[in-house]
């Protein structure tokens, strides 16, 4: 998924995801116990000619996650795209 249009990487126990502006309508962690899903469907772009192309990080906070080595996923209005690199978490490290 890192490419022209999303980067990632992780910052203490944060994973950013650098998007362009509202692209991102979901974000999923799975895990082969646990399925976590940050919810950015309602976030509205409403002054687009302003701040349609800006870039930005958005954060997945990893300190929640339970154990377990997790695949990311980011869904936006159209397509699903999968983070290459899985992230394990092991007591709240990563």
């Amino acid at each position: 998924v890192d490419s022209e249009y999303f980067k990632t990487c992780i910052l203490n126990n944060l994973l950013l995801i650098k998007e362009t502006d509202n692209e991102i309508r979901n974000v999923y962690a799975v895990g082969r116990k646990q399925i976590y899903r940050l919810d950015k469907s309602k976030t509205v772009q409403r002054a687009v000619d302003t701040f349609g192309d800006e870039r930005y990080y958005i954060t997945f906070p990893l300190e929640n996650c339970e154990p377990d080595i997790y695949t990311f996923y980011l869904q936006t209005s159209g397509h699903i795209f999968r983070v290459e690199k899985t992230i394990e978490i092991q007591n709240g490290d990563i």
